[in-house]
């Protein structure tokens, strides 16, 4: 109970998902870029800016030692979802081994505003209450 009143199993995830994400010591990192703004950071490095190189830096930041000792949660993009490590394991398994609680960003990016194109909004989620359940299956 919350406030003397019955709670459903999602507003206990819920809190337990917050209590979780803001446990002392630890930060939530957004690794939710698009492949065009990971991109243009492997380009000034002077990487190729492909899925496999993408694959491999993730691997690299997701894999780091202790990562879960600093972490509380992780933000990812969509293809990152989808990604595994060299050898075989889903970044989504990676994380959720070391304690660290994953989200997935499920906005559309920055589009210009009408008749402001100097100004930018987000825009909208997922289109479907389908694709939330989509996502809901990797955890």
């Amino acid at each position: 109970m919350y406030f003397g009143r019955a709670v459903g199993p999602y507003e206990r995830e819920l809190v337990a998902n917050a209590q979780r994400l803001s446990k002392s010591g630890g930060g939530i990192l957004a690794s939710d870029e698009s492949t065009g703004t990971i991109g243009k950071r492997l380009v000034s490095a002077g990487l190729e800016n492909n899925e496999t190189t993408r694959r491999d830096f993730r691997e690299l930041l997701y894999t780091g030692e202790e990562l879960g000792k600093y972490l509380n949660g992780v933000i990812l993009f969509h293809e990152t979802i989808y990604q595994s490590t060299r050898s075989g394991e889903r970044f989504v398994d990676v994380l959720t081994k070391q304690g660290i609680l994953v989200g997935i960003k499920v906005d559309k990016g920055l589009k210009p505003l009408p008749k402001h194109p100097e100004e930018t909004y987000t825009e909208g989620s997922l289109p479907t209450p389908s694709a939330h359940v989509t996502y809901r299956c990797f955890t």
